[in-house]
């Protein structure tokens, strides 16, 4: 069995010891500009996108807005983020384990999921930052020499 696959096994880190919140959101009405602003001043990759009850909807992430450029898109004021928002989102809620976050991030290819209540609502996100972060944090630790 590979390394990471066998250490993998023993993370039982919830995903709401490692998850940034508050989340970073915007309503569905929102323009397209207003969530890059949004990302920008909260100094993230993606944002959230939720309706009137503050329901997730939708995700728009860096890649959703450099495609949103190259269509000429991100200057149009009549441009909202439903017009580029995924909204088949996959999400992890604060209970979740880490090692099933990061199985979801590879099988998806992507490095951003929403983490929410269990009514839907967003409370955190996790990316593959965090992920980095933690596994950096882990791996110090487990590389550590075993005091005698």
């Amino acid at each position: 069995m590979p390394l990471h696959k066998r250490y993998m096994r023993k993370i039982e880190v919830k995903v709401n010891e490692l998850m940034s919140a508050p989340p970073v959101t915007v309503a569905l009405d929102s323009s397209l500009e207003d969530a890059v602003r949004k990302m920008i001043e909260g100094n993230v990759g993606s944002v959230m996108v939720t309706d009137s009850d503050r329901r997730l909807r939708g995700i728009i992430t860096e890649k959703d807005v450099l495609i949103a450029v190259s269509k000429g898109l991100l200057k149009k004021e009549e441009t909202k983020v439903t017009d580029i928002m995924s909204r088949n989102v996959i999400a992890v809620t604060p209970d979740d384990v880490i090692s099933e976050v990061i199985e979801k991030m590879r099988a998806h290819n992507i490095r951003h999921i929403p983490v929410t209540d269990y009514e839907g609502r967003p409370v955190g996100m996790i990316s593959i930052r965090d992920i980095l972060d933690f596994t950096t944090s882990y791996l110090k630790v487990l590389l550590l020499p075993e005091e005698i």
